[in-house]
């Protein structure tokens, strides 16, 4: 199996769909390949709230994030299937989800104070004491997030990051372990302004090295017949010009999707324009290179 094609969902603002889109585009990709032969298929949550678990109406018990970036708990004993078809529901069988919980929050504190008395210790090192406890070199969170979660891009073919609106500690950590970054944008004044600040946060980190694209703007929420959205969504345009997908247009059925059993939009109403604008979302995830 070739390394895994990793998509960053993400953007400061809140409520923009985020947690939506990762779950609709993972199943969509889950499907083509169920369909074309064979893959697999993570959602990697790094939401403390867990709401990629709840919107797919799975329970993840003690299953977190968390666990393996402790090394507390293997990545097999962390991730779970998303299939509902034993009780019912939509067959997933190649889609995956890695949970998270409240405790990632700890977890990224004690790991950034663990971190920081190392650098204290070793400051007062000479350089072969270092040498000698393995303080030559300092991990980083981004260091741990590739060390104990890179081994999945070896065992899926997409992965798709469901993040919090702030990165924060994890922000070098997801962008160098993201192939591309997909940034929903909802379709009101202040989340099209936060957008316009997250995309530029995602340039500077390229200018700093990171190899992370942006593979489209999505906006959602969209209700074409309102002139301030026609606004907006010209600004958008002009502003991110060939990176701007399909628009997301507002329907109660996206929303009542996860009530209805932990069903997306693919598997709720398959032929809605939101579905449609997923679909050819999810082409352009299939053939990013």
């Amino acid at each position: 199996m070739s390394k895994a094609k990793v998509f960053s969902i993400e953007n400061w603002k809140g409520g923009v769909a985020k947690t939506t889109t990762a779950i609709t585009l993972a199943v969509a990709v889950a499907k083509y390949l169920a369909r074309n032969g064979n893959g697999r298929v993570l959602i990697m949550d790094t939401d403390p709230q867990g709401s990629a678990a709840k919107a797919l109406a799975l329970n993840p018990g003690d299953r977190c994030i968390s666990n393996v970036l402790r090394e507390q708990g293997t990545l097999a004993n962390n991730v779970m299937s998303a299939n509902l078809e034993t009780v019912g529901g939509p067959s997933r069988p190649n889609l995956y989800l890695l949970p998270a919980s409240d405790r990632l929050w700890d977890a990224l504190r004690e790991i950034i104070e663990s971190i920081g008395a190392m650098g204290e210790i070793a400051k007062h090192m000479t350089a072969a004491m270092r040498t000698k406890a393995g303080l030559d070199t300092i991990p980083t969170v981004s260091d741990i997030f590739q060390d104990t979660l890179g081994p999945l891009k070896n065992h899926f073919d997409y992965i798709f990051i469901d993040n919090p609106p702030s990165l924060g500690a994890l922000r070098e950590a997801i962008h160098v372990y993201a192939d591309y970054a997909i940034v929903p944008a909802k379709m009101d004044a202040e989340s099209v302004k936060m957008t316009a600040l997250h995309t530029r946060q995602i340039l500077e980190d390229q200018a700093r090295g990171i190899d992370i694209k942006i593979l489209a703007v999505v906006p959602t929420f969209v209700q074409s017949n309102l002139l301030l959205t026609k606004s907006l969504m010209d600004e958008m345009q002009e502003t991110y010009n060939g990176m701007l997908s399909p628009e997301v247009p507002l329907r109660t059925a996206v929303a009542q999707a996860p009530a209805l059993g932990g069903l997306t939009i693919f598997e709720h109403e398959p032929t809605s324009p939101a579905a449609k604008s997923y679909a050819q979302l999810a082409k352009l995830v299939l053939a990013a290179r």
